[in-house]
């Protein structure tokens, strides 16, 4: 029996030592004192490059060549320490101190990444007797992974981009690397905290994240959201420091994102063909509205009603060379509109645009997105009320807003309504008097100047700040694009009494004519 039992044993040992020779993990224990047992696994000098193991202490082994940090790695050194040789429970209390991932580097600077397990063998006396480790060298399944998530977003950003007209992505994309390169030139030339710099650093970025969330960007809307966080950060807080170098770090970040887009959209899908298709003939704006004169002059002579009718489609095949009808090029505006109603759980609202007939030119297309994008949106998550606020007040769930266009000699005039709660005249005043614009002590103002101090910096009636409300700025780049281009904009308030909480009131936009054409009424001039 002492024979067979012996043959046993020992064909265990020979198992167990074949086991450790040919596993493909690393695996030891370690011993009262730090020391690695003479056994371990064979793989294991594979992992380290190194048959120097046994009666090593674990933590030469383990942390010679680490790239964790210091701290890291005394917690866990302290923490076998307080570990082998004691109460089972004491595993229980210190191994959320062990680590269960880390990198190696060697002389030739190669790197692993190795992946830990910890487990304590107890004896009969409830002690932990020895520490077992396993090792597994996971470089190449993390590489693999790294691949396929790359490969993942890859995917992800393929479907946004395909997702968009060419035309448009075209568009954003010179768009947003203008805005990116306009932040940067203002960070190299101001060397200490600007006020007014930092505005407009947070309304070129608010702009360039409003319409990636309006084509659907995701990656780009989340890394510009970081980007406008710290410029958000930098006007509200005192004490938040203005460094350069950070901020172009930051900023790069942002660039980089947008030119893969680009990469993508030019090179891996080859669009930037379509787009340049879907362009519009560049035609010299004199010789365009000289066409334009001629025709005019002859739709104002006598015609019948078929040689009118040919004028006519001259006409708007001359116009729409550089221009679209101001419908159209709210379109992706509209669209907004719904997106955001899902979000804020409300009903998807009835846009009516009446644009007079007018067509933008391609010069004022990107501006007018960029304004209305703040108009349309302020409009349903301040204005228009929830589905059940609505139902109380005797309204129908959908909302409802307007935009009725008014042409004069030099310019047009846009007006935009919804038919919402109104504008928070009050809650205004008393952030007015909060920032300190206005004194308790004075008399109260019109509510007509109250109402306007939302194209301020900073203000929002929003009651938290979310993704959607744009941190009360947006109205305040809105301001911002027209005046820069000669326009105008201002809050034209119903009748009613300046301490009303709330009043009804017309966002009255002015649009210079170098932005527009104004179609020709053929049926007015026979």
């Amino acid at each position: 029996k002492v024979e067979k039992r012996t043959a046993a044993l020992n064909q265990k040992n020979k198992d167990i030592a074949s086991m450790m020779a040919n596993m493909h993990q690393g695996l030891f224990t370690i011993t009262p004192g730090g020391l690695i047992h003479k056994e371990y696994a064979a793989y294991l000098e594979t992992i380290f490059e190194t048959d120097r193991i046994a009666d090593r202490n674990f933590s030469d082994l383990l942390f010679a060549n680490t790239m964790a940090g210091s701290d890291a790695v005394d917690q866990n050194i302290t923490a076998v320490d307080a570990i082998v040789g004691e109460d089972e429970m004491m595993f229980d209390f210190n191994s959320h101190c062990l680590l269960t991932e880390m990198s190696i580097k060697f002389d030739d600077d190669r790197e692993k990444i190795l992946e830990m397990a910890w487990d304590p063998i107890i004896n009969d006396a409830d002690e932990v007797d020895k520490l077992m480790v396993t090792v597994r060298d996971v470089t190449a399944l993390k590489a693999l992974e790294a691949e396929a998530e790359g490969q993942k977003r890859e995917l992800e950003i393929i479907g946004e981009i395909l997702a968009v007209d060419a035309r448009k992505f075209s568009d954003f994309l010179e768009t947003s690397k203008a805005f990116i390169s306009g932040c940067r030139s203002i960070i190299e030339s101001t060397p200490s905290k600007d006020m007014d710099v930092v505005a407009e650093l947070f309304r070129n970025m608010h702009t360039v994240k409003g319409n990636a969330r309006t084509y659907g960007l995701n990656n780009v809307t989340n890394i510009v959201h970081e980007v406008e966080s710290t410029y958000d950060a930098l006007r509200k807080e005192e004490d938040k420091v203005w460094d350069p170098e950070a901020l172009l770090a930051e900023l790069n970040e942002a660039e980089v994102i947008v030119d893969r887009y680009g990469f993508m959209f030019n090179e891996k899908l080859g669009r930037g063909g379509d787009a340049a298709a879907g362009q519009n003939v560049v035609v010299d704006a004199k010789r365009v509205s000289g066409w334009l004169d001629k025709i005019k002059s002859i739709a104002a002579s006598a015609m019948d009603d078929n040689v009118k009718d040919v004028v006519a489609e001259a006409y708007q095949m001359i116009v729409r060379l550089g221009a679209k009808p101001l419908s159209d090029v709210l379109s992706d505006v509209v669209a907004l509109a719904s997106s955001l109603a899902d979000q804020l759980g409300k009903a998807k609202p009835n846009v009516v645009i009446d644009d007079a007939n007018i067509f933008i030119e391609e010069s004022g297309q990107n501006i007018l997105n960029n304004i209305f994008m703040h108009v349309f949106r302020n409009a349903m998550d301040h204005g228009i009320e929830s589905i059940e606020e609505r139902q109380a007040k005797g309204k129908p769930e959908q909302g409802s807003i307007t935009l009725d266009t008014e042409v004069g000699d030099n310019a047009a005039v846009l007006s935009v309504r919804d038919d919402g709660r109104g504008i928070a005249v009050s809650k205004i005043y008393e952030m007015a008097i909060e920032k300190g614009l206005y004194s308790a002590d004075d008399a109260r103002p019109e509510a007509k100047e109250i109402a306007n101090l939302i194209f301020s910096s900073g203000f929002s009636t929003a009651e938290e700040v979310t993704d959607v409300s744009g941190r009360g700025v947006g109205m305040d780049a809105v301001k911002g694009f027209l005046e820069e281009q000669g326009g105008s904009i201002e809050i034209i308030l119903d009748d009613g009494n300046d301490t009303d909480d709330f009043r009804a009131f017309t966002t009255k936009i002015v649009l210079p004519s170098k932005f527009y054409i104004e179609a020709l009424d053929f049926a007015q001039s026979a």
